[in-house]
């Protein structure tokens, strides 16, 4: 029996066959995602551009080293939290 020398990336478990479904979820995710950087930011006291950060350079990053296909990954009200106690903390930055 000859092995398949077959060349590209193989996957398990990805097809095309849910590709209209998932594109829909990642857009439903990407735009929660947007406004809630920016009420985060909001809640922190710091201009809403600066919630856009955390969305677009962490979460990709993030997304790399996760374990299961379930796990959201997403800027929280905590972050907030501990960047507002940090600036009435330290106001001179």
């Amino acid at each position: 029996m000859a092995e398949s020398k077959s060349k590209g990336l193989k996957l398990e478990g990805f097809g095309t066959k849910g590709i209209a479904g998932d594109l829909g979820a990642g857009l439903t995710k990407s735009i929660d995602s947007v406004t809630g950087g920016m009420a985060n930011a909001v809640l922190a006291s710091v201009n809403p551009g600066y919630g856009l950060y955390p969305v677009l350079a962490a979460t990709p990053i993030e997304a790399l080293f996760t374990s299961s296909v379930y796990m959201n990954i997403d800027s929280t009200g905590a972050l907030a939290a501990t960047v507002a106690i940090d600036m009435i903390l330290n106001p001179a930055r």
